[in-house]
């Protein structure tokens, strides 16, 4: 309210005030909706004052950087989730992570023997019967 009074605006109606704020949070191109999305923490402010709010972040020990670094499995693993990604299997996707002594020795993941068909291209019966069935809307 004051800040229209102060660009000698009109305030807006609480259904122009609604309409704006859900443009700004879910609009396709510029809303934060997407945003939030991606967040690793997501904070809901649910206290009544500021000082309240400042010692539950502080409880919540988020500058604590072992939060956000994965351990060492959780760290293989997600590795081995990347190689998976690059499978052209379209009945199981499996990638693999050798480690010795935590370091990776090597990465991997699933397909057809080189020369032949990728089940993507029909060089799988599991593909060809699952494409079949799939429906174009």
């Amino acid at each position: 309210m004051r800040l229209c009074e102060r660009y000698n605006q009109i305030p807006p109606t609480l259904e122009e005030f609604v309409l704006r704020s859900d443009d700004h949070l879910y609009h396709q191109q510029k809303g934060l909706a997407c945003l939030i999305d991606c967040a690793e923490v997501r904070l809901i402010n649910q206290t009544s004052s500021l000082s309240t709010l400042h010692s539950a972040l502080a409880q919540q020990n988020l500058a604590n950087e072992e939060r956000f670094r994965p351990n060492w499995d959780q760290y293989f693993m997600q590795l081995a989730s990347l190689a998976a990604q690059r499978s052209n299997c379209m009945k199981r996707r499996v990638g693999c992570v050798l480690v010795r002594e935590r370091r990776v020795i090597s990465t991997g993941y699933n397909g057809t023997p080189r020369n032949l068909r990728n089940c993507n291209e029909g060089g799988c019966k599991y593909y060809a019967i699952s494409s079949s069935r799939s429906a174009v809307f």
